[in-house]
């Protein structure tokens, strides 16, 4: 199953056409053929008589049928003539077309009486077609119609004529073989018609019938002529009728599996996909065990590889194509179970993400599953079941004793996987959703990245990335970061570093996952490719002297550093190495800091763009820069305190809101600057009012934010204040008097 050549449009399909020469021939239905056209070349009773070759749809009986055909009309003696009961609206035109054709037939045969029996042949038919229609394109009422039969049947016998007609054939020493296909597509009156066309009317002597169809069919459709209502009448009306009933003999299942595997291949070469040996192996191994079961026809066949030469080139590198494969497969062999598939996602993929005491989700999945496989036979429900476990792992916990965590999950999305959430609804739309981005765009890029500078890179990169996928492609690129080479990994660092402005940052309960900070960590583990601990530092010190914005640069010196904690072996970059990182950012926002108002620009992010100040610059110099903005207006204090106040989420909204400002928040602004400057400056802006603040009114839900941010944090530092004064007291000796709050501390 390899590939070689690429066809597009109607090249990569194949035709559901029936065989019409033995060469194509793979179910041997050519000797089964060949058999029933030399018994009618041969036989020599003058009787009419019907052979009925029964087979389901797709079975081949079309194909049995031409192949009938073609060695009839080897024979001189035989009159091949093939009618199409398709075209006619009722049972009266049937029958006026069928006769009208086989004057035709029988004219070109016997050319010295053509005008004669031509003649005979649609007289007779006038008589036999029902009375309200046209006879011969003349249209009657019935009281004319009854008024030209009455006519005619004065003129001659019916009886006469059916003589004549087979006199003439048997003195030109033919025997005429009328072939008619997919009867049981016909409606329930139409069919009727046929068989009254066949038996009653047109059973002249020297005449066969071959009629190809579903014998199921037809006799329920005759189920309704019948009071008994039961399948058995039906046959019986078919026993009436078919002197030879032949079942077409059923297709070998390695024949059909090899058909199966010649359209698979084809497909596969079409769509210039290649499988490993790995690959082959998977997809044989479950076509056999899950869907060959279901393989009972050709057409079945011929469905499954045009399916397979639809979906594979449209999901080309967007899917893994194996599982593509079966999924198309069990479209076509399980269509139930396909739907219920499409139509219940988080029941497959994540088996509803049940957990080992969740058993009400597990049955609810069951059930789910049960439905879907009800009504097969048995062996074949089980043949779809280990189908299922085969393509969602996470099934095995409901059918089976076998569990997967969540860390498979990073597996199979990288694979691509029908179980991955992020591929699942690719393989049911055949098309990449809105808000995601093409594999192959990604791997496109990625090895585009040789040879570029960090700037060409960064631009082809800003083209693939809109507001709705840039999560994803972060997402696509972290799948590949272990995989590239030192030299590809600085150069795609960098040109993420010089477009952090376009990686959205909203806030969200786990600020982390957004594109924001999966951008940030992407460029850490980029530096981690560099083994040289030396050529790492010095690449993430260029990295964050141009990282655009500054809040990027801010974000990615965060996911650099190692905690406090981890000992020197785990951290990227030693103690020495991280203070020299720190200290560039702390430059920059110092810098920033001479033209800009931080928080005002910034917003939350300002507190970490301070912080890194504070801690690898000069605190001092933060604090002094605050009081600045402070006393250069006032209200600048409250724009300051909001920064700090964290964002809720409404556990039945979902919607998010700004909480209160708590003891948290109260130290982080301590570390920055003596919370007693903020104090005296909130009291410039709401005089009196701050003294009516207290721990026990502290939340003042209903105030609006500005002010409700002052008072808390009023409330708080009067608190705190008291607090250390009574620990200050506490530890004082006898008679000496206590200090007041230490500045720059809490």
């Amino acid at each position: 199953m390899n590939s070689e050549n690429s066809k597009t449009g109607a090249e990569a399909f194949v035709p559901d056409a029936p065989l019409s020469t033995p060469d194509e021939d793979l179910f041997d239905r050519w000797p089964f053929a060949s058999r029933i056209a030399n018994a009618i070349i041969s036989r020599s009773d003058p009787s009419s008589i019907v052979v009925g070759i029964y087979g389901a749809w797709g079975e081949g009986k079309t194909t049995v049928l031409n192949f009938v055909d073609a060695e009839l009309r080897k024979a001189e003696h035989i009159i091949c003539m093939r009618f199409n009961p398709w075209r006619f609206n009722d049972e009266g035109q049937l029958l006026l077309c069928f006769f009208s054709y086989l004057a035709d037939q029988l004219g070109k045969s016997l050319s010295t009486q053509k005008e004669k029996v031509g003649d005979f042949l649609k007289k007779y038919a006038s008589m036999v077609a029902p009375l309200s229609v046209s006879f011969l394109g003349v249209g009657f009422s019935p009281g004319r119609a009854a008024e030209e039969v009455g006519k005619r049947l004065s003129e001659v016998d019916i009886e006469e004529l059916r003589q004549r007609i087979e006199a003439m054939i048997e003195e030109a020493g033919k025997r005429v073989v009328v072939l008619m296909d997919d009867i049981d597509r016909l409606d329930k009156s139409e069919i009727y018609a046929v068989f009254r066309l066949v038996k009653l009317t047109a059973d002249f002597k020297h005449t066969a019938y071959v009629l190809a169809f579903d014998d199921v069919m037809v006799a329920n459709a005759l189920l309704e002529r019948y009071a008994s209502g039961r399948t058995e009448s039906g046959y019986g009306f078919l026993e009436k009728i078919v002197q030879v009933p032949l079942n077409l003999p059923q297709a070998e299942q390695i024949s059909l599996r090899q058909l199966c595997f010649e359209g698979v291949e084809r497909a596969l070469n079409d769509s210039s996909i290649a499988l490993n040996d790995e690959q082959v192996q998977t997809f044989v191994r479950h076509f056999i065990d899950g869907l060959e079961i279901r393989l009972k026809t050709p057409r079945m066949c011929k469905r499954y590889a045009n399916a397979l030469s639809f979906a594979l080139p449209i999901l080309k590198g967007e899917a893994n194509p194996v599982d593509l494969m079966l999924v198309e497969g069990i479209r076509v062999f399980y269509p139930q179970i396909y739907a219920t598939i499409r139509d219940n996602p988080s029941a497959f993929h994540g088996a509803m993400d049940y957990s080992s005491s969740s058993q009400h989700l597990k049955d609810t999945v069951a059930s789910i599953i049960f439905s879907a496989t009800n009504g097969l036979p048995e062996k074949e429900v089980e043949c779809a079941k280990d189908l299922l476990k085969t393509l969602f792992p996470k099934v095995s916990g409901v059918l089976g004793d076998i569990s997967y965590g969540s860390d498979w999950h990073e597996r199979w999305a990288k694979e691509q996987r029908v179980c991955s959430p992020e591929y699942f609804t690719r393989y049911f739309t055949y098309a990449v959703p809105k808000g995601d981005i093409s594999d192959t765009s990604v791997k496109d890029f990625l090895d585009s990245i040789e040879g570029r500078t960090a700037k060409q890179v960064s631009e082809r990169l800003r083209s693939l990335i809109n507001s709705r996928n840039a999560g994803k492609l972060i997402s696509k690129l972290r799948e590949r970061e272990k995989d590239l080479s030192p030299n590809d990994s600085i150069v795609l660092a960098k040109a993420l570093t010089l477009i952090g402005g376009v990686f959205p940052n909203p806030e969200q309960l786990f600020s982390f996952r957004n594109a924001w900070s999966q951008a940030a960590i992407l460029v850490h583990w980029l530096l981690l490719n560099i083994k040289d601990p030396t050529s790492r530092l010095e690449t993430a010190k260029d990295l964050l002297h141009e990282a655009t914005p500054l809040s990027f640069g801010v974000e990615c010196l965060k996911w650099m550093r190692s905690s406090d904690d981890d000992p020197q072996e785990k951290r990227s970059f030693d103690t020495t190495g991280e203070d020299a990182l720190g200290a560039i950012v702390a430059e920059r926002v110092r810098d920033e800091a001479r033209s800009k108002n931080l928080y005002t620009e910034y917003h939350e992010d300002a507190r970490f763009l301070l912080w890194v100040w504070s801690r690898w610059g000069k605190a001092a110099e933060v604090d002094a820069y605050l009081l600045a903005t402070f006393e250069n207006n006032p209200e600048n204090v409250v724009e300051f305190l909001k920064t700090f106040l964290p964002t809720a989420w409404g556990m039945e909204t979902g919607i998010s809101h700004k909480s209160d400002f708590e003891r948290s928040q109260y130290d982080s602004v301590a570390s920055l600057i003596n919370p007693q400057a903020i104090y005296d400056h909130l009291a410039k802006v709401y005089g009196h009012e701050i003294e009516e603040a207290t721990t026990e009114k502290w939340e003042y839900r209903d105030y609006p934010i500005d002010k409700k941010v002052a008072l808390q944090f009023v409330a708080l530092h009067k608190y705190v204040t008291k607090q250390k004064e009574n620990s200050q007291q506490e530890n004082a000796p006898d008679g000496e008097p206590t200090s007041g709050f230490p500045a720059g501390d809490s």
